[in-house]
């Protein structure tokens, strides 16, 4: 199954060892879930890897070794597949930022994972599938 990754799953699963943290560690294992990301994903991070290794408390190890195991299960999509849906995606999105994700979900025709309450409750009634956390846990883990 394909679905997109928001980062906040990733910020989540970074930041705490909770639920997400263990979608992910599961998924690693039995391979449920494919997450698509946008072509500019991994960049941010890097760009951002200071202020979360400030913001989760993880050594640098920590922080690089998890970020494997997520990476693992992504796949990354190229832009230009995801620009002919901005537009879309921008009409329906609460918050301009996460319209890179609605429009990957758009393109693809698959579920956005996220725990963002502001992107779930704006996506409300849209053509975007959305998998809270608890979705997510329910597909990979069987819960």
């Amino acid at each position: 199954m394909e679905v997109v990754l928001d980062f906040n799953l990733v910020f989540s699963a970074l930041h705490s060892r909770g639920k997400v943290h263990l979608i992910f560690a599961w998924n690693y294992v039995v391979r449920k879930v494919d997450f698509l990301v946008p072509e500019f994903f991994w960049e941010e991070i890097e760009e951002n890897w200071k202020k979360i290794l400030r913001l989760t408390k993880l050594t640098e190890d920590e922080l690089f070794e998890m970020l494997e195991i997520i990476k693992i299960q992504t796949v990354t999509v190229p832009k230009e597949e995801v620009n002919p849906y901005l537009d879309r995606a921008m009409e329906i999105t609460p918050d301009p930022k996460d319209a890179p994700y609605v429009a990957l979900a758009l393109a693809f025709n698959v579920p956005l994972a996220t725990g963002d309450k502001g992107l779930i409750d704006g996506l409300k009634g849209s053509e975007v599938q959305i998998l809270t956390p608890h979705d997510l846990a329910k597909i990979v883990m069987g819960e």
